[in-house]
C-alpha cells in the first residue's frame, strides 16, 4: 500500500460547517445489541461492513500493516468525490451512556474525519459530533460542534501516521463527552444537540464537498458501560458561583464564576490578581502517582504579570513543587514558557496565545521529565524545582505577591495517572541560538538548535523548520551528526523590528510528532560601535560614560579576569566624534586590590571625578569602601585616590557570611547641585542593619573631601536597598531610583526637595531594574537604562521618562530593548546624549571581551 501524501497545514482541511452539518447520520437497520471488539477478517473484501449503513466508498479491505497479523481486514473509508459525503453508520442499543472504541489508521488526511454519536431526540447531526482535522506533522486538531458552530476542544500528537494504528475511544453521556486519541484525552460538553439516550456511531469524511481522506477502522467496539476513570475532568458545573472551588485551597481572588466565552456560557474558576499584597493562587490536591497527565483549559483576559503552574510532589512538601512553570506574555503576542530549577528560571520555549476563546494545556510528567503541550505545540524539559518520588496535585497562580495584572479562567481540570503516547516518543530538541540580535543584522546559516536522532535513524528521517518568532518560521538546514551524535539545525533570517521574540526550531521525526524548542531572543537597535576590547584572560565590565566640557565622550570601565575574586584595573577611552571612533584605552586606576564600578561626573568647572569602590579578595574578603580620583585635563591624568567617609565603612560588625558588616559601595555617578555641593550615592550596611541601605554623602568643597557627618539615608528597611542612582531635575528636585531585593524584583523611587538632606519614603515602581543608569536629557526628561531581570540573561532595556517629577510606576510596559550579549553576565549600562534626541548606551560582552556602544534616538523609545 502506497501512502497518500498528507498536507501539513490544518488550514487546508478546515471543515465547512454548512457542508458538515447538512449530512444526516443516515438511517440504519433495526437496532442491534452493542458488541465487543469487532474485527472484519471474516467479511468479504470489497463489501460494505455488515449490519452498517454505508454511503460512498466504504468497503472491507486488507489491512496488513502497523503490526497487524497476516490476513487482517478493516473498514476502508475513502472520500475522493466532491458530490458524496462518504460515511458509515453502525447502529447500537439505546443507552444513557456509550463507549465507542476502535483502531484508526489515516492513509490520507487532507480533510477532517468525522466521528459522531446519534441519540433519541437528537438532531440530524447527532448528539455528539467531532471533527478530527489535520494539523502539523501527525497532529490532529479536534473540534466539537454545538449545533451552530465548531469549537476547538484540543490537539493530539502522534495520532495520524500512515501505516500505523492509533487507538480512539469516545465515551459519552447525554451531557458530557470524553475523546481519547493515542492516550491523549479531551473532555468537553460541546454537544451538537440534546438527546434522551445515545445509540448509533458514524465515522466519515467531513462533508460532501471536501475530498482527500482515506481511513482504516478496525476492532470497532460499542458498549453501554463507561470505562473506569472516565470523565476525570472537573468542569465546575453545579458549583455555586462566588464560592471557592470545592476541595481546593485558595489565596486571594479565586472563585467559581459563570462566564460567557466564545459564545458559550458555563461555570469556570476565575483567578484574578490585582493586589500588590497577595500572591493569588489555587492549589488542588490529587493522589500520589509516579507519573501524571494534568490538563486544563484556560482563557486569558489579562496576563500582564504572568501565570505560574506547578505540579506538586505526591509526598513532598517542597513549596515550589516538582515542576514549576512560568507563562509570561511576549512583545510579539506569544507566551514565554520558563521552568524553575529551585533557584533560577530557565527558558523552555515560546508558544502562541490561544487564537480561540479557550486554550488547552497538557502536562505529561514523570518525576524526572515533563512534556508540555500548549494547543498542540510540544515542549520538553528536565528542569525541575525539586526532586520527588511521586507527583500529586496542581498549583495555578499569579507570579508573586507584588505583580498585578493576571486574570484568567480555568476549566476542565483533569488528573490522570497515564501518559499519552507522544510523551515517550517525541524527539528532544535543544536550543543553541544566541539570546540577542540587532535590527537589520543578517543572520546567515545561524545554528539555532540541535537534536540526536533515535538509534538507527539519520538526519534524512527528520524534517525541521527554524522558528524566528511566534508564527514566523523559515527553512532549516540539517548537519551531519557530530562526534556526540547531535544534528545541528541552522537557518538564515533578518529581524526588522526591536522587541522580544522566540527563536528555535521545530523537529518532526518518523513518529510524526512536531516538537518545538525555543528561547527568547532580544532584538535591539541596529546601530552599534565597538569601543574597546581586552586581551585574554581579561574581560570588560561595569562601563560608565560622560560628556566632557570640551564635547568629547569619556568612558571608564573595569577590566579583570573574572566578575569577582580577581583584582582589576579601571581604564578609560574617549571619542571626539560622537562615539563613532575611540582612542586606545589607558589605565586610570591601578591599586593593590580590586577597583570596581567606575562612575564619572563632569563638573561645571571642567573637573572630572571618577568614583569607585575597593574590594579585597585575598587572603580574606574585605570591603574597603568608596574612593574618588580627579582629573583637570579631561581624563588624561588622574590624582591620587581620596576616600569617601561614610558611617557604613567600619568593617567592624559580625560577618554576613562573606565579609564583616559595616561596608559601603557605590554604583551611581556623583551629581552636582546648583549651590556647588556634590552628592555621591552609596549603599551598604551598618553593623546593626538587617538589610543594606541607600545613602548619600555630601561634599562641600568640590569633591576634595567627603565627611560621614554629611551623610543622609535615602532608604532602609526589611528589603535590601542597593545601587541608588540620582538625577537632579531642572526644578532642583532630586530623584533616586534604587535597586531592591523585593519579590519580584522592582526598583523603588525616593525624592528629595531640600538638596538631599531628607528623602521621601521609597515606593515601589513596576520597573524590574537592576544596575541601572539615569541620564537627564537636554529637554528635562530622563532616559533610564537598566538590566532587565524579567528577561533571560538580564539584557539592557531602556525607558524614556517624559515627566520625571511624576509617577514612575506603570512605565515598564514602555521599555525598549537596547542590548543583549547573550550571556548572563551583563546589564550595567550607561548613556550619554550625543545630540538632542540622540543617545549612546554602553553594553559589554564578557565572552567576546568587548565593550560596545549602541546608538538610539527618541524614535526608539
Amino acid at each position: 500500500m502506497t501512502p497518500v501524501r498528507r498536507r501539513s497545514r490544518a488550514g487546508a482541511a478546515l471543515v465547512l460547517a454548512a457542508a458538515l452539518c447538512a449530512a444526516a447520520l443516515g438511517s440504519a437497520p433495526a437496532a442491534a445489541a452493542d458488541t465487543g471488539p469487532r474485527g472484519f477478517d471474516d467479511e468479504p473484501l470489497g463489501s460494505p461492513p455488515a449490519a452498517c449503513t454505508a454511503v460512498g466508498d466504504v468497503t472491507v479491505a486488507a489491512a496488513e500493516f502497523g503490526g497487524s497479523a497476516a490476513g487482517n481486514r478493516a473498514v476502508r473509508l475513502s472520500d475522493q468525490s466532491s458530490t458524496v459525503h462518504t460515511r458509515f453508520t453502525c447502529d447500537g442499543t439505546a443507552a444513557a451512556q456509550k463507549s465507542v472504541a476502535f483502531r484508526l489508521s489515516l492513509e490520507q488526511h487532507d480533510v477532517a474525519l468525522l466521528v459522531a454519536l446519534g441519540g433519541a431526540g437528537a438532531s440530524a447531526n447527532g448528539a455528539w459530533r467531532f471533527s478530527l482535522a489535520p494539523a502539523a506533522g501527525s497532529q490532529i486538531l479536534v473540534r466539537a460542534y454545538d449545533g451552530a458552530a465548531w469549537h476547538t476542544v484540543g490537539h493530539v500528537n502522534a495520532a495520524a501516521t500512515a501505516g500505523a494504528w492509533t487507538d480512539v475511544r469516545l465515551t459519552a453521556t447525554t451531557s458530557r463527552a470524553e475523546l481519547a486519541i493515542a492516550g491523549a484525552v479531551i473532555d468537553t460538553d460541546v454537544r451538537a444537540s440534546t438527546a434522551t439516550s445515545l445509540d448509533d456511531v458514524t465515522i466519515g469524511s467531513s462533508g460532501t464537498a471536501p475530498v482527500g481522506v482515506v481511513a482504516y477502522v478496525d476492532d470497532l467496539e460499542v458498549d453501554g458501560a463507561v470505562p473506569t476513570g472516565a470523565f476525570a475532568a472537573r468542569t465546575f458545573a453545579g458549583e455555586p458561583t462566588g464560592a471557592e472551588p470545592a476541595g481546593c485551597t485558595v489565596v486571594g481572588d479565586v472563585q467559581v464564576t459563570s462566564a460567557t466565552v466564545g459564545g458559550r456560557t458555563g461555570n469556570a474558576v476565575r483567578l484574578n490578581d490585582q493586589s500588590e499584597s497577595v500572591h493569588t493562587r489555587m492549589t488542588c490536591g490529587n493522589a500520589a502517582a509516579p507519573e501524571k497527565t494534568i490538563s486544563f483549559r484556560y482563557s486569558v483576559a489579562q496576563l500582564d504579570a504572568g501565570l505560574v503552574v506547578a505540579v506538586l510532589g505526591g509526598a513532598s512538601t517542597a513549596p515550589n513543587g516538582v515542576w514549576r512553570l512560568s507563562l509570561r506574555a511576549l512583545d510579539a503576542g506569544g507566551i514565554s514558557v520558563r521552568a524553575y530549577d529551585g533557584s533560577a528560571w530557565h527558558q523552555v520555549g515560546a508558544v502562541a496565545r490561544p487564537t480561540s476563546a479557550w486554550g488547552t494545556v497538557r502536562i505529561a510528567a514523570t518525576t524526572t521529565a515533563a512534556q508540555l503541550e500548549f494547543d498542540g505545540t510540544v515542549l520538553r524539559t528536565s528542569v525541575r524545582a525539586a526532586t520527588a518520588t511521586s507527583l500529586g496535585g496542581l498549583l495555578i497562580g499569579s507570579s508573586g505577591t507584588a505583580p498585578v495584572g493576571t486574570n484568567v479562567l480555568i476549566d476542565d481540570l483533569a488528573f490522570r495517572t497515564s501518559l499519552p503516547a507522544s510523551a515517550t516518543t517525541a524527539t528532544r530538541v535543544e536550543v543553541i541560538a544566541p539570546g540577542g540580535a540587532s535590527v537589520g543584522q543578517v543572520l546567515t546559516d545561524l545554528p539555532v538548535a540541535r537534536f540526536q536522532p533515535a538509534a538507527g535513524l539519520t538526519p534524512a528521517d527528520y524534517t525541521a523548520e527554524v522558528v524566528w518568532g511566534v508564527g514566523a518560521t523559515g527553512a532549516a538546514t540539517l548537519s551531519a551528526p557530530d562526534a556526540e551524535g547531535y544534528v545541528t539545525i541552522s537557518g538564515s533570517h533578518t529581524y526588522s523590528a526591536t522587541g522580544s521574540a522566540a527563536i528555535g526550531a521545530t523537529v518532526t521525526g518518523p513518529d510524526g510528532v512536531p516538537v518545538t524548542a525555543t528561547r527568547e531572543i532580544f532584538i535591539t537597535p541596529e546601530d552599534q560601535v565597538l569601543i574597546a576590547t581586552s586581551a585574554p584572560p581579561n574581560e570588560i565590565r561595569f562601563p560608565d560614560a560622560v560628556t566632557l566640557q570640551n564635547g568629547n565622550i569619556l568612558v571608564a570601565y573595569h577590566e579583570a579576569a573574572e566578575h569577582g575574586a580577581a583584582d582589576g584595573v579601571i581604564k578609560v577611552t574617549e571619542s571626539s566624534d560622537g562615539g563613532h571612533t575611540w582612542s586606545p584605552p589607558r589605565v586610570a586606576v591601578d591599586i593593590a586590590y580590586d577597583a570596581r564600578d567606575p562612575k564619572l561626573v563632569a563638573l561645571s568647572d571642567g573637573t572630572v571625578i571618577l568614583s569607585y569602590f575597593v574590594t579585597q579578595w585575598t587572603p580574606s574578603h574585605a570591603a574597603h569602601g568608596p574612593f574618588t580620583v580627579r582629573s583637570t585635563d579631561h581624563g588624561a591624568t588622574w590624582s591620587a585616590p581620596a576616600a569617601v567617609d561614610t558611617q557604613m565603612s567600619c568593617s567592624c560588625g559580625p560577618s554576613n557570611g562573606s565579609r564583616p558588616t559595616g561596608a559601603a559601595f557605590t554604583h551611581g555617578p556623583i551629581v552636582e547641585l546648583a549651590n556647588g555641593d556634590l552628592l555621591i550615592p552609596l549603599y551598604g550596611d551598618l553593623p546593626t542593619d538587617p538589610r543594606s541601605r541607600a545613602t548619600v554623602v555630601r561634599s562641600t568643597d568640590g569633591g576634595l573631601t567627603w565627611d560621614a557627618a554629611n551623610e543622609s539615608t535615602i532608604a532602609v528597611g526589611t528589603i535590601a536597598y542597593q545601587e541608588p542612582n540620582l538625577t537632579v531635575l531642572p526644578s532642583g528636585e532630586i530623584v533616586a531610583l534604587i535597586r531592591t531585593t523585593s519579590s519580584p524584583v522592582r526598583a523603588y523611587l525616593s525624592r528629595s526637595f531640600d538638596d538631599g538632606q531628607t528623602w521621601t519614603t521609597a515606593v515601589a515602581t513596576d520597573i524590574p531594574a537592576q544596575s541601572h543608569h539615569q541620564l537627564l536629557t537636554s529637554d528635562g526628561r530622563v532616559l533610564l537604562t537598566y538590566g532587565d531581570i524579567t528577561r533571560p540573561n538580564r539584557p539592557t532595556s531602556g525607558i524614556m521618562i517624559d515627566d520625571p517629577s511624576g509617577s514612575w510606576d506603570g512605565l515598564a510596559a514602555t521599555s525598549t530593548p537596547i542590548y543583549d550579549a547573550g550571556n548572563s553576565d551583563q546589564g550595567n549600562p550607561s548613556s550619554v546624549e550625543i545630540a538632542p534626541g540622540e543617545y549612546l548606551t554602553l553594553g559589554y560582552d564578557v565572552v567576546a571581551a568587548s565593550l560596545y556602544g549602541i546608538f538610539t534616538t527618541d524614535a526608539d523609545y
